[in-house]
């Protein structure tokens, strides 16, 4: 039997470095990072297994960025394109 296809996880930047206040999501997304890599191992070559990680995201979750500018400018000014993402673009 010949299986195939994807699958495709969301992690996060959180995943790769502490952050205040933000523990168990962290770990969470470092946890989802395993299993991406764990999955990964058990299913070659027939299923191919990635994660995605975006950094910051305009979505409810990050709803003081959304609503405070200067405070997102801030957040902004430690990403590399000087803006947060937008959900479409993940």
């Amino acid at each position: 039997m010949t299986a195939g296809g994807a699958i495709i996880n969301t992690s996060s930047r959180a995943a790769f470095g502490g952050h205040v206040k933000n523990g168990p999501y962290a770990a969470a997304k470092a946890a989802v990072n395993s299993l991406t890599r764990t999955l990964a191992l058990e299913t070659a070559p027939a299923i191919r297994v990635n994660a995605i990680a975006p950094g910051m995201i305009l979505t409810p979750m990050n709803a003081k960025a959304i609503a405070d500018l200067t405070y997102r400018k801030g957040l902004e000014a430690n990403i590399p394109l000087d803006r947060a993402g937008t959900p479409e673009e993940v």
